[in-house]
């Protein structure tokens, strides 16, 4: 899955916790400390949150971002160093 639709699941699920809530995207905004309307344009697809603040708009909204294992990854490879310039995938 890509980071881009793995960034829209979540952020479906956040804005229906923040609507849950009786949150504004405004209020969202304010609490975030990020530029009024930012919120929108991420539930609204036309912005996409970096890593980071899907982890700060977790938090916000009382939700931990949570890594399951998928059940393909029963016999995980080992991921070798040797060769790593520090990206995924070591490219």
């Amino acid at each position: 899955m890509s980071f881009k639709l793995l960034a829209r699941s979540l952020t479906r699920s956040l804005s229906q916790r923040r609507q849950d809530m009786g949150l504004s995207q405004r209020d969202l905004d304010h609490h975030l400390g990020v530029a009024v309307g930012l919120i929108a344009k991420w539930e609204g697809g036309f912005r996409s949150p970096t890593g980071y603040n899907l982890y700060c708009w977790a938090r916000a909204l009382d939700c931990d971002l949570v890594l399951v294992p998928r059940p393909e990854a029963g016999n995980a490879r080992r991921i070798s160093r040797s060769g790593s310039r520090g990206r995924a995938g070591g490219r």
